[in-house]
């Protein structure tokens, strides 16, 4: 008779086995790059290190030496790259040798496949044409950004009221009013509805995947995702799930308001008239409607929140910038400014641009997938079925790259808006800057992006002045963006 004594030491090394059967490296998996140890993931993952920490503690130093390293990301082993000619090898893949690969084909039983679906970023081949041929025009139509003005005032407006009722004199927190004028704008520009107020911690991504951070059971789903196989649901992914689900209803009851695409001219038609068209006749699946819908409210909404965040941190830190930048506001900019004199000057195109390098909200991507035997070099060649990620943070931060790589530095840019723009574009060129993705597949709303964000400071800088609250000790959020957490400032009006 089997003793029960040593049935727990039995289940032990039953789970112990598995757990090194399941991690283990592939057999064809390259072995001339650094690896991670699982065990130092999978120690970092319990004690609640960010991801962001954890590439600066334990993967920096490999990928500035050899440009990859392999990773124990969501379940499998992943060849995440930072150096400036892998990267343009990837984005440009003349070999067609590598498929997207989204989360939904990834880890299609994780929480994140639930919310994105398949969707315009994530899919290939086929599939994402035919998205790009319903968004991507109502995306980069042209707009009048007379509302995107007044909106920023509004959120000026908002900021110094939070900071007159707090009842001390530790500074308003700006993550909940910054998103919603993120929101109100994505809304008005892109949806054609205004948003009723969405609560924060309900409908910002970043907030739900943070309270899914907070608990092991979360940071553990996320790393080894089968565990979402199991015959019961954690409680904790039970909630982001739910939220998730309230957020997808919630979208789907405002964009049920948007007037009929029959009644709109073609120069009117904004992206959800073009994808209400294409849901209405056949052409876009109810799954691939809501994916789409849930993902550009992401990336248009948080995103750019994410970045001028980071924006008003960095400002925040450095008087000189910030004096610098408001004397050009109100030295160079008329009081009647449209978008074409924004964009001619030269300290806030560099202030924004060198945001988007020491902060890419995207910084961390795996979505590339190898169809067959790939060559990432001359000495690496990935197995096909090999994921690759890409470390665009890392790229931004490498001092093999960057001179003084992580010091925010505006002048780095150029004196006049014409070095900054053939800066950008060499940069890019290169491989060396990459915030939006390259070639083919480079972000369609990154030049709205860019002149909300210019407008934004425009209005928040000429109308305000302020400082790091005495309480802020900085961190980065714990969610999918890289953005600082928690900020909060102390405001006061300019004159």
């Amino acid at each position: 008779m089997f003793p029960l004594c040593f049935l727990p030491i039995l289940l032990a090394a039953l789970f112990l086995s598995f757990f090194v059967y399941y991690t283990s490296l592939p057999i064809n998996f390259p072995r001339n790059i650094p690896i991670i140890s699982i065990y130092a993931r999978l120690y970092d993952v319990l004690r609640g290190t960010t991801e962001t920490d954890f590439y600066n503690a334990r993967v920096r130093h490999h990928a500035e030496k050899h440009g990859a390293v392999g990773i124990w990301l969501e379940g499998k082993w992943t060849v995440v790259i930072t150096k400036p000619d892998l990267l343009s090898q990837m984005f440009r893949d003349r070999t067609n040798s590598l498929a997207r690969c989204g989360l939904y084909q990834r880890v299609p039983e994780g929480i994140g496949a639930q919310l994105f679906g398949e969707n315009i970023i994530d899919s290939d081949g086929d599939l994402h044409r035919h998205f790009r041929d319903i968004i991507k025009p109502g995306i980069e139509m042209r707009h009048n950004f007379t509302s995107l003005r007044y909106k920023s005032s509004q959120l000026a407006i908002r900021l110094i009221d939070i900071q007159e009722t707090a009842t001390d004199c530790s500074g308003a927190a700006i993550a909940e009013p910054v998103f919603w004028w993120s929101v109100s704008v994505f809304g008005e520009y892109f949806l054609d509805i205004e948003f009723d107020e969405l609560k924060f911690l309900e409908c910002n991504i970043q907030a739900i995947l943070g309270a899914q951070n907070s608990s092991v059971i979360g940071r553990l789903e996320g790393l080894f995702p089968i565990l979402g196989n199991l015959p019961w649901t954690w409680a904790t992914t039970h909630q982001t799930r739910k939220r998730f689900h309230n957020l997808e209803a919630i979208l789907m009851d405002h964009v049920s308001r948007v007037p009929p695409p029959a009644l709109l001219s073609k120069s009117q038609e904004k992206v959800i008239h073009r994808m209400n068209a294409a849901h209405l006749d056949g052409s876009m699946s109810d799954f691939h409607y809501k994916s789409n819908l849930k993902q550009l409210f992401v990336a248009g909404t948080e995103n750019v929140e994410a970045v001028l965040v980071s924006a008003m941190l960095e400002l925040a830190k450095s008087r000189l910038v910030l004096d610098r930048l408001y004397l050009e506001l109100t030295r160079d900019l008329p009081t009647d400014y449209s978008e074409t004199d924004v964009r001619q000057l030269p300290f806030l195109s560099a202030v924004i641009y060198e945001t988007l390098r020491l902060y890419p909200p995207l910084a961390f991507m795996r979505n590339r997938l190898t169809k067959e035997s790939y060559q990432l070099s001359e000495d690496i060649l990935l197995p096909a079925d090999s994921v690759l990620g890409r470390h665009i943070y890392g790229l931004h931060t490498d001092p093999t790259v960057w001179s003084d790589a992580c010091v925010f530095n505006p002048d780095r840019w150029g004196a006049d808006i014409d070095a900054v723009y053939s800066m950008v574009r060499r940069l890019q060129a290169n491989g060396h800057f990459l915030p939006f993705g390259l070639h083919a597949r480079r972000c369609p709303g990154s030049p709205f992006a860019i002149t909300q964000l210019r407008i934004a400071l425009c209005e928040l800088v000429r109308r305000l002045d302020w400082t790091l609250s005495p309480e802020y000790r900085f961190s980065f959020i714990d969610g999918g963006l890289l953005a600082p957490f928690g900020c909060k400032f102390v405001f006061s009006k300019r004159n």
